[in-house]
């Protein structure tokens, strides 16, 4: 039998699809180094969550000063000018001609009452008016106080969820910079995997020439060889996709190439296990506790609205009224008033006991959060405790199977090269080796974010999603509607 086949038609240009995977730009190109450390700063800096957070914090320390500031006096200046161009009291100051003994008429002295009506407002053709106004709460019922306590809770509330968004994109960017160096892991071995199959052909076609194998020996090598080949491509396309997610997270170009300089086994100093990981520090469960605080003073505030409210106010408003060009320093005539308002609801349709009901089912949901947010968090804790002894434990275990497969693998290697084994032998070896190696990599990845995740757990938000705070009525009363909804909602 004629011993000769065609080469195989894959065999001149995997290494170019290899190359064509290897990531967008990498080719001319000098890759940008990248240790965990940077990313954590660069998430910092460019993650949308961070800067959602830092902007309420803002707008509840805006809120804050709405709140307060309806404690103190509001005074405010006012200057008009307004000209008459046609008056109904035009003409009042001139009186009509009677006849005399002549039978000719002759005009009556009006100068006193020109005079009079020229010092009067009616009809001006020129009015000046200035205005300062003073005005004090005296008393409210207690709604200006609760408003200011739930415009505190609401800042302390958006001062936690920046904390949460902080501790939030640091994990999520040690979670993809461990995604991506498992990746390349991957690619590594199965690229590995793929040059010791092409040796294994190379072999085989070397003593098949020599007649020490038989041409199924040489199919099965040319089969096994080709069969890695779209296992590499995937490797290496799952590498590219876990680069470019871990560069969109940082807001860095897509076609910049990354090298990852901080392997799996790199301690992070940063991150320190937390030693107390009890529900009443993890900041969900506080920042519920802020939405029931918060709560707790909108159902204030709407309870004061039976209360009487009163308020003190002055104005002082000099005015003018020159007969022509700009008032001079003695036209200004003063105008100055004080006074003192009492309001009291006597009916409102019950729109007074609907705020209140509002606001107490608002409590009571943000009550019910809190004591989810308390659960979920005792659990939360202890899953996270239960991961982190399983990554640990594992990845323990895997060192010791990683060596044995090796050996195993190298002493198939040389039975084969003797003569002493078939392929089957040496494929199973070489698979059980790239498991080995492919579980070591995923436990150390695990493991990193496992610690990371725990020495962030007092401040990550829960994980199921329980615990939100709930929101607080869009308003107590509509009196107070502007400063209610600058308290925000829990």
């Amino acid at each position: 039998m004629e011993r000769k086949l065609k080469k195989h038609p894959l065999l001149p240009w995997w290494p170019v699809l290899l190359i064509g995977f290897g990531g967008v730009g990498a080719a001319g190109a000098a890759a940008r180094g990248l240790s965990l450390e940077e990313a954590l700063d660069l998430v910092l800096a460019q993650s949308a969550e961070v800067r959602l957070a830092s902007a309420g914090v803002e707008q509840a320390a805006a809120e804050q000063l709405v709140a307060r500031s309806q404690l103190y006096p509001q005074i405010s200046a006012t200057a008009g000018y307004t000209r008459t161009l046609k008056s109904q009291y035009s003409g009042l100051g001139n009186s009509s001609s009677e006849p005399d003994s002549g039978g000719q008429g002759a005009p009556a002295d009006t100068s006193s009452n020109a005079s009079f009506f020229d010092d009067l407002p009616f009809g001006q053709k020129n009015q000046y008016s200035l205005g300062l106004s003073l005005s004090q709460n005296l008393f409210a019922g207690g709604r200006l106080v609760a408003q200011k306590r739930a415009a505190n809770a609401r800042y302390r509330s958006a001062s936690l969820q920046l904390a949460m968004a902080r501790a939030q994109a640091l994990l999520e960017v040690t979670r993809r910079y461990y995604d991506a160096l498992l990746a390349e892991e991957l690619a590594l071995i199965a690229d590995s995997s793929l040059v010791q199959a092409e040796g294994v052909l190379s072999l085989t076609e070397t003593t098949w020439k020599e007649g020490q194998k038989s041409e199924y020996e040489l199919l099965r090598a040319r089969v096994v060889r080709d069969n890695q080949l779209p296992l590499v491509l995937q490797r290496h396309s799952e590498r590219d996709q876990a680069h470019l997610r871990l560069k969109e997270l940082l807001a860095l170009a897509l076609d910049d190439s990354l090298s990852l300089t901080t392997g799996p086994e790199t301690p992070l100093p940063r991150f320190a296990l937390a030693a107390d990981t009890s529900a009443a520090r993890r900041v969900p469960v506080r920042q519920a506790q802020e939405g029931v605080a918060g709560t707790e003073a909108l159902l204030r505030a709407a309870r004061g609205e039976r209360l009487p409210a009163l308020n003190f106010n002055s104005r002082y408003s000099p005015v003018a009224y020159p007969r022509s060009g700009l008032p001079g320093k003695g036209d200004f005539r003063s105008d100055w008033t004080v006074g003192l308002s009492l309001s009291l609801p006597l009916f409102t349709g019950r729109r007074l006991a609907g705020s209140e009901g509002v606001a107490r089912s608002q409590l009571v949901v943000a009550r019910t959060r809190l004591d989810q947010a308390r659960q979920a968090a005792t659990l939360e804790a202890r899953v996270v405790h239960r991961d982190l002894a399983q990554a640990a434990a594992s990845l323990q275990a895997t060192a010791t199977t990683v060596e044995q497969a090796r050996r195993a693998c190298g002493i198939a290697q040389l039975r084969y090269q003797e003569g002493l084994s078939t392929q089957l032998e040496l494929s199973d070896a070489r698979l059980l080796l790239d498991q080995a190696l492919a579980n070591q990599a995923r436990a150390a990845c695990n493991l990193q974010v496992a610690r990371t995740r725990l020495s962030l757990l007092s401040e990550l938000p829960l994980s199921g999603g329980g615990g939100q705070p709930a929101s607080a009525p869009a308003s107590a009363s509509p009196a107070g509607a502007a400063t209610a909804n600058s308290a925000g909602s829990f």
